[in-house]
């Protein structure tokens, strides 16, 4: 089955001082603890970021990254606790800052 994932950008670093789109370099994606996808910085023309992957049917917990053009990573994102089954499912939203 796939799964959307859909966030916003985060406008502040974890120090509280301004994060500025342009300097972030892009999101990594884990599930169940494991890093399984980069992805770039690019915004969907609703002003939200979306990941779509397939998934067996399962019990996950999806988290979030932000890094910036130089690198730097945030801290994960909530736990998002998400389940796979073989009807269709929500949308799982994130958050990251």
């Amino acid at each position: 089955m796939i799964k959307t994932f859909k966030w916003s950008a985060p406008t502040q670093r974890e120090d509280g001082s301004a994060l500025p789109l342009e300097e972030i370099g892009g999101y990594r994606l884990y599930i169940d603890d494991a890093a399984v996808v980069d992805m770039p910085a690019s915004l969907n023309s609703d002003g939200k970021y979306e990941f779509q992957r397939a998934f067996p049917h399962g019990r996950y917990e999806a988290e979030i990254t932000c890094f910036d053009s130089e690198g730097r990573e945030s801290a994960k994102s909530n736990r998002v606790p998400f389940v796979v089954e073989s009807a269709p499912s929500a949308v799982v939203d994130l958050s990251v800052s």
